[in-house]
C-alpha cells in the first residue's frame, strides 16, 4: 500500500467518475474555507510563540475542549435531562461516554449519553435489518423520552432516529448549546469508554497521540465524510500500539486484550465480556521513556502506508492480524469468538446461527476489541478506502520533507499535497486536473506576484440560497420584480454589511476614497466590467479582529454575539502595545455583471509601494479576518432587525 497504485492514478485522470480526486478536491475546499484559513492563521502564530516541546499542547488549547470544563457541561446537562424525565423512573442513571468522556473531545463535539432505565430491556445491537422487531416495551419508553424532551423548555431540535443499528434521540441543550446524542438501549458504549478512558489515563503521551490523530482525521475529511467513525480510528491507533517498535529492541506497547483478560473476572455486558485491567505492572501501557509523541505518530502513519488492509482482519483482542481467507474458512483456533457467539445467543435467548457473524466483505475489517462480532470500519466503501491510502501517503511524505516542528504539524493538519506530485505517474501522461477554487460561496482570486510582492488581496462572494430566501421573505414579491431585482439588493444589502462589520464591529474609521465616482464614471464607459463600485480609505489603530470567533449561536443574533466581542476585546486591548496596529488601506468593493457576485479588494495605499503584503502583514491577516465575518454574516437577522433594510 505504498500510496496509490499505478492503475488507480490512470483512473484519476479520466474525467468522469473521478471520485477519489473529488474527495481530494472536497478536502482542499474545505481547508480553504475562511473559517479554516483563520484557524490555521491562529494555529501557525500559536506555534510559532510556544516553547520546544508544547507544539502540541498549543495546538490542543485552540483544536481541542478543556475537560474539567466539558464535565461541568455534563453535569449541567446530566440535572435537566433528570429533570424531565423523572416521571419516567426515580432510579434512571445517566451516563457520558465518547469523547466527553475520554478526554479526546474537540471543538465541535457532541455530548453522547446513556439513560439507563430500570425497565428498558436491552436488546442487541445487530443491524435493524436482522431484526424482526423493536420490543414493544422499549418502543413505548423509548416515545416517552422523545415525547418529554419534545416538551422540555431546556432541549431544542429534538430528532428521534429510530431506524439506526443503536436507536437515538438527537436534541440541543438550550443552556449550553450543546448537541446530545441519547442512547437507551446499548450500554456497552459506556463500557468501552471505561477502557479507552484507562488508556488515554495511562500516559500522557498516548493521550496526545489520540487526539493529534483525531485533529488531524477531522481536518482530511476522513472521520465523517469519509465513512470512518472516530472510534474505529481509535481502535487503529490502538492496533499500532500493540505492534512491536522497530527502533525498541521489538517491544510492544498495550498488551492484546485477550491478555490485558487474563486474570479478571468477567464482566459480561449483553453477553460480551469488557473487564480488563491495565493498572498492573505486567498489564499498564510501557513507553520507552524515550520514545516521544511525535514518533508515535509517526510510527502509525508509516504503519498503516504499508499495511495491506484488504487482505486481513486486525485483531486488537488478539494483538495480532488475522489473513482474511483464513478467518473466513475458519482454519485458525479462535475459541474466544465462538465463544463470545454463543453468550451473546444465550443472553438475547435466541438461536447462535441468528448472531450477526463477523462482517469480512468490507473494505477494511477491523475487529471490535471486546466486541468481537462488530467490524468498526464496515462502512468504509472502496472511494474512501483509497482517499484513505492517499491521505497516509500525504502526511508520510510531509514528515520525510520537513524537520522544522512548529512547520511540521501544521502541515500535517492544513496540507494536502497535490496526488500526482506524490504518486508516480506514467511519463505520457501530462494532464493535471486542478481543484475548484470556489470556497462556500466565496473564491479566493489567484495573486499576481512580481519578486513575492502582492500589493492587494481580493476575494469574491456570491448570494446564497439562504440570503435569496431572506431577501423574498422581508421583501414584497411585486416590488421586487424580477430576479434582477432581488440580486441587485442582494448586492445593496452586502455593501451595507461589509461597511457595518468594518465600522462597528472592527471600529475602523472609513472615508470614502475620492477618486471613486471618477472610477464610476470610467466604468459606465465600459458596461461589461461592473454594475456599482463602493470605495473607501480604512484606518485603526487597535486590533479588535485577531482571535474573534465566529460561532453560531441560537440564543443571540449574529450582530448581539459579534458586538460583545468588541466590546470584550476593546476593553482588553485598549492601550496594549500589543494590539496596537497601524492599518491604513483601500477597500473596494466591486459589484459585477446582473449582480451576481460582489468582489472585496484590499489595497495598500498608492505610497506604500515599497510594503510587501505577504501572509504575515497585518493587513494580510485583517483579510483574512474580514473573509470569515462577511461569510458568516446572517442577512436574514439584519433584514429582521432592521440593520438593513
Amino acid at each position: 500500500m505504498n500510496g496509490l497504485k499505478g492503475s488507480d492514478v490512470e483512473k484519476l485522470h479520466r474525467p468522469k467518475h473521478n471520485k477519489k480526486l473529488n474527495r481530494y478536491k472536497a478536502a482542499l475546499k474545505f481547508l480553504n474555507t475562511p473559517e479554516k484559513l483563520e484557524e490555521r492563521s491562529r494555529i501557525h502564530e500559536s506555534l510559532k510563540n510556544c516553547k520546544p516541546g508544547e507544539e502540541l499542547q498549543s495546538i490542543f488549547k485552540i483544536l481541542s475542549v478543556d475537560h474539567e470544563c466539558l464535565e461541568l457541561i455534563f453535569i449541567r446537562i446530566r440535572k435537566c435531562l433528570a429533570k424531565e424525565l423523572k416521571i419516567l423512573a426515580d432510579q434512571l442513571k445517566i451516563f457520558a461516554f465518547g469523547s466527553i468522556a475520554t478526554n479526546l473531545a474537540l471543538r465541535d463535539c457532541d455530548i453522547d449519553v446513556y439513560i439507563d432505565v430500570p425497565s428498558m430491556r436491552l436488546q442487541s445491537t445487530e443491524s435493524r435489518r436482522s431484526q424482526q422487531k423493536w420490543d414493544p416495551l422499549n418502543r413505548k419508553i423509548f416515545n416517552r423520552v422523545y415525547r418529554a424532551l419534545i416538551q422540555s423548555k431546556h432541549f431544542l431540535d429534538v430528532l428521534a432516529i429510530r431506524s439506526a443499528r443503536v436507536p437515538i434521540i438527537k436534541c440541543k441543550h438550550k443552556d449550553t448549546g450543546f448537541s446530545v446524542d441519547i442512547n437507551l438501549s446499548c450500554p456497552s458504549s459506556v463500557d468501552s469508554t471505561r477502557f479507552l478512558q484507562a488508556l488515554v489515563e495511562a500516559d500522557v503521551r498516548i493521550h496526545s497521540m489520540l487526539l493529534f490523530l483525531k485533529i488531524w482525521a477531522k481536518h482530511m475529511q476522513i472521520v465523517k465524510y469519509g465513512n470512518m467513525s472516530s472510534y474505529c480510528l481509535i481502535i487503529l491507533a490502538i492496533f499500532y500500539l500493540q505492534q512491536p517498535l522497530e527502533n525498541y529492541n521489538n517491544l510492544t506497547i498495550l498488551l492484546p486484550i485477550k491478555k490485558l483478560q487474563a486474570n479478571c473476572n468477567e464482566h459480561l455486558v449483553q453477553g460480551v465480556n469488557y473487564a480488563f485491567e491495565l493498572e498492573s505492572n505486567e498489564n499498564k501501557p510501557c513507553l520507552p521513556p524515550s520514545i516521544t509523541t511525535f514518533e508515535l505518530i509517526k510510527g502509525f502513519f508509516g504503519f498503516y502506508k504499508s499495511c495491506d488492509l484488504s487482505s486481513c482482519v486486525l485483531s486488537p483482542y488478539l494483538g495480532c492480524s488475522i489473513p482474511r481467507d483464513d478467518f473466513v474458512n475458519d482454519s485458525i483456533n479462535f475459541f474466544e469468538y465462538h465463544n463470545q457467539l454463543l453468550t451473546i445467543s444465550q443472553y438475547f435467548n435466541k438461536d447462535p446461527e441468528r448472531i450477526d457473524r463477523l462482517r469480512t466483505d468490507t473494505c477494511f475489517c477491523v475487529q471490535d476489541p471486546f466486541c468481537l462480532n462488530q467490524n468498526v470500519a464496515k462502512s468504509i466503501n472502496g472511494t474512501n478506502e483509497e482517499y484513505f491510502e492517499y491521505c497516509l501517503a500525504n502526511v508520510v511524505s510531509i514528515c520525510e520533507n520537513n524537520h522544522n516542528t512548529v512547520e511540521l504539524y501544521e502541515k500535517l493538519i492544513y496540507d494536502l499535497c497535490d496526488p500526482f506530485a506524490i504518486v508516480p505517474t506514467k511519463a505520457n501522461e501530462k494532464n493535471h486536473v486542478e481543484p475548484s477554487g470556489i470556497l462556500n460561496g466565496t473564491s479566493e482570486r489567484p495573486q499576481q506576484l512580481d519578486n513575492e510582492k502582492q500589493q492587494h488581496v481580493s476575494f469574491v462572494f456570491t448570494p446564497s440560497r439562504n440570503d435569496i430566501k431572506a431577501i423574498i421573505a422581508h421583501k414584497d414579491s411585486q416590488s421586487l420584480g424580477d430576479n434582477l431585482q432581488i440580486f441587485k439588493y442582494w448586492s445593496k444589502c452586502y455593501i451595507k454589511a461589509v461597511e457595518i462589520i468594518l465600522s462597528k464591529l472592527y471600529r475602523l474609521e472609513l472615508k470614502e476614497n475620492s477618486t471613486q465616482q471618477e472610477e464610476k464614471r470610467s466604468l459606465s464607459d465600459d458596461s461589461r466590467k461592473c454594475e456599482d463600485m463602493k470605495s473607501w480609505l480604512i484606518s485603526g489603530s487597535i486590533d479588535l479582529w485577531t482571535s474573534r470567533y465566529h460561532q453560531k449561536t441560537h440564543d443571540r443574533t449574529f450582530m448581539e454575539y459579534h458586538m460583545d466581542q468588541t466590546e470584550r476585546l476593546y476593553k482588553a486591548r485598549f492601550q496594549n502595545p500589543l494590539y496596537s496596529v497601524d492599518i491604513t488601506a483601500l477597500l473596494t468593493l466591486t459589484v459585477a455583471m446582473k449582480y451576481q457576485s460582489i468582489e472585496l479588494r484590499l489595497n495598500l495605499p498608492n505610497d506604500s509601494s515599497e510594503i510587501i503584503l505577504n501572509k504575515k502583514h497585518p493587513l494580510k491577516r485583517f483579510f483574512n479576518m474580514l473573509k470569515c465575518t462577511v461569510a458568516n454574516f446572517s442577512l436574514k437577522e439584519a433584514l429582521q432587525s432592521s440593520l438593513i433594510s
